[in-house]
Formats: structure tokens, C-alpha cells, sequence
């Protein structure tokens, strides 16, 4: 069984119209255990946006990289 997993808690689509709607925001909460043998908890964002056939042209992750730092320091090495 795995320790890592991703929830979805809310999209947000752009509004139609000009200028718009072609951004779609995915808010998640990402467990994970990594490599090292830590684990973390992190609430992360996708920002896509899509051209006029609806083809992915942009991925921005937003995330607190100090957390995804901070797990990858195996505890040994923390300590010092």
C-alpha cells in the first residue's frame, strides 16, 4: 500500500468570453512519502492553459518547495 496520494479540493475554470477561458486552476493536496523515508503534506495548484483547440499549451505547478526540499534530507543528515 502506498503512502502517496493527490485530492483534488477545487478546479476553477476562466470565464468564456473575450479574452478569456482558456485557463483552467486545479487546487490539490499532495501526501507523499519519499526516497529518504519522510513524508509531507502539501496544498499545490496547477494552473493549464489550453489554445483554441483545446490542446494543452502551458502547465504552471505552484508548491512550497522548502517542504519538497526539507523531506528529500534524509533524517540523518537533518540532525547534524
Amino acid at each position: 500500500m502506498s503512502d502517496n496520494r493527490a485530492t483534488v479540493t477545487k478546479i476553477y475554470e476562466a470565464p468564456r468570453g473575450k479574452g478569456g477561458g482558456n485557463q483552467v486552476a486545479v487546487e490539490f493536496v499532495l501526501a507523499a512519502r519519499v526516497p529518504t523515508g519522510n513524508h509531507y503534506r502539501d496544498e499545490e495548484l496547477h494552473l493549464w492553459t489550453f489554445n483554441e483547440h483545446g490542446q494543452v499549451t502551458r502547465l504552471r505547478h505552484y508548491t512550497d518547495t522548502a517542504k519538497h526540499i526539507a523531506a528529500a534530507i534524509p533524517a540523518r543528515a537533518a540532525r547534524i
